[in-house]
């Protein structure tokens, strides 16, 4: 019997993020041009016959003014979906609302979990 641990075969799912630029989108708005983006959009298009899929995760945005060739009017936008971004969002609706004590020690704790399983 060896005290060498037993090799296990694992099933990795790789949800790596691809930049596609979509031009020309008319808007009132940096938030508005996303949901138009996203609105016309097939991602799931993107990769037909390859190996990989869209995997309905958006990590953020980068929106950039038509014309600006400085890009000084470009903002980054960061999905909600993103844990980080989540807990941030409860951190500010529990401070908006008078900050009662219970739930900031559940928002704290799954604080931690997320940093715990962040690489």
């Amino acid at each position: 019997m060896s005290d060498q641990p037993q090799l296990q075969q694992y099933d990795v799912h790789l949800f790596a993020v691809v930049r596609r630029k979509v031009a020309g989108i008319d808007a009132t708005s940096h938030r508005e041009a996303i949901e138009a983006t996203l609105g016309k959009t097939d991602l799931y298009a993107c990769f037909d016959g390859t190996e990989a899929e869209y995997a309905e995760e958006l990590s953020h945005f980068l929106v950039d003014v038509v014309g600006d060739d400085e890009y000084a009017q470009s903002q980054w936008y960061y999905s909600q979906d993103v844990p980080l971004m989540s807990n941030l969002a409860r951190l500010v609706s529990w401070y908006e609302r008078g900050r009662p004590g219970e739930e900031l020690e559940q928002i704290i704790r799954d604080a931690r979990d997320v940093l715990a399983n962040y690489v």
